[in-house]
């Protein structure tokens, strides 16, 4: 299967540079299907009928313009400010085909924003994850999570959570301190979670992604 993913932008040797991350195509390609990287420009809807799947991965904060918020000045956002809508874009498109979306971090951030939720721009991280980047995940009984995954360790390397829960979304996990770990949409086949599962001994959640929610409907 053709597995689109977003590239993201930074400039890196004095030069603008577009990528991803190669521990997401290692991912990938370990489940026999092909990485797309898709950078959003134009083509969206011709790319989301052509791919199977998108993958919303990590980077950096969404511009709280598009939650209705002011900027704090802990923010890190992109100095490309297409960003955001390239991404907003892809996810439109692949939603217009009801087509299996995962979320990674600020995948999660970006899927409750673009159904109307909020963010915490900034949060305690100290008291969130410690000082491992590390925390107990509690995961929701009969939510889609707990397919796949039990209580237990995660990691952590975020400083913005979720707010205010998106239209059409259900919560599927949290961290012991209350916040939001992961979501999935009520009806449509869209699934995230706020760790990074991509760096993770064990993972379950792309083996889950890949041989159960891409191939069962909601």
């Amino acid at each position: 299967m053709n597995i689109a993913i977003m590239t993201r932008t930074d400039f890196l040797d004095g030069k603008n540079r577009v990528f991803v991350n190669e521990t997401y195509m290692q991912k990938i390609i370990a489940f026999s299907h092909t990485p797309i990287p898709v950078y959003g420009n134009s083509g969206n809807d011709e790319i989301a009928q052509f791919c199977d799947a998108l993958i919303l991965p990590g980077g950096y904060d969404i511009a709280p313009f598009y939650f209705r918020s002011h900027y704090d000045p802990h923010s890190q956002m992109y100095e490309d400010p297409t960003m955001d809508v390239r991404d907003f874009a892809v996810l439109h498109a692949f939603i217009k085909k009801k087509k299996p979306i995962l979320g990674i971090c600020r995948g999660i951030q970006l899927i409750n924003v673009y159904f109307q939720g909020t963010l915490h721009q900034h949060i305690d991280t100290q008291r969130h994850e410690g000082s491992s980047h590390m925390h107990k995940l509690h995961v929701v009984p009969d939510s889609v999570l707990s397919m796949c995954m039990n209580d237990g360790p995660i990691n952590s390397y975020h400083h913005q959570t979720i707010d205010e829960l998106g239209k059409h979304l259900s919560v599927c996990a949290y961290a012991e301190d209350g916040s939001i770990e992961a979501i999935a949409h009520d009806t449509l086949p869209i699934f995230a979670v706020q760790w990074h599962p991509e760096i993770m001994e064990n993972d379950a959640v792309f083996p889950f992604f890949f041989h159960f929610f891409m191939n069962t409907p909601l």
